[in-house]
């Protein structure tokens, strides 16, 4: 059932941030669903145990946004192994704390996402060169933080009740 309910969350995020949100927000600038779903799980798990939704999440949103297969799958792989190669000097269990340095690994996310989209898909095209200079770049990060801002409690209430029916956490007599 956790199996099912994952899939649905990695499917229907990659669905809303490429066919919703474009809506809302401008081109160029549209908030990063799925990475931030997965910048707060991957700060709980291993990618030992998530690399199978990693890949599933890229895929997904290489179909959807019509980019070359691998793309999205090489930046959120990128972006993991950054943010779990910076968590371990910075693993604390203070909630106010965590709140914040999740919010940093955000913003490190959305950084190292749009370098290696941009060194495999506008670089290649020669489009926008000096993306770090152009004013949808810090927007888009500006609404990563304010997305994250809107999921971040819920999503760690909600994986508190998965941790209560978890069967690997009941007491066996």
């Amino acid at each position: 059932m956790i199996q099912f309910f994952i899939f649905a969350v990695i499917f229907f995020s990659a669905v809303i941030q490429v066919s919703f949100l474009p809506n809302f927000f401008p081109a160029g600038a549209v908030p990063d669903l799925l990475l931030i779903f997965l910048v707060l799980w991957v700060m709980e798990k291993s990618v030992k145990e998530i690399w199978p939704w990693l890949i599933l999440g890229g895929l997904f949103l290489d179909f959807f946004s019509f980019l070359p297969v691998g793309t999205n799958i090489l930046a959120i792989f990128f972006v993991v192994f950054v943010i779990k190669a910076m968590m371990k000097p910075y693993f604390v269990t203070d909630k106010m704390w965590k709140f914040f340095i999740s919010a940093g690994f955000v913003i490190i996310g959305t950084l190292a996402n749009e370098i290696i989209l941009f060194l495999t898909t506008k670089f290649v095209l020669q489009e926008n060169v000096a993306f770090l200079l152009d004013r949808n770049f810090y927007l888009k990060i500006t609404y990563n933080l304010l997305i994250f801002l809107i999921i971040y409690w819920p999503v760690d209430k909600f994986k508190r009740v998965l941790e209560f029916y978890n069967p690997k956490n009941k007491f066996i007599r």
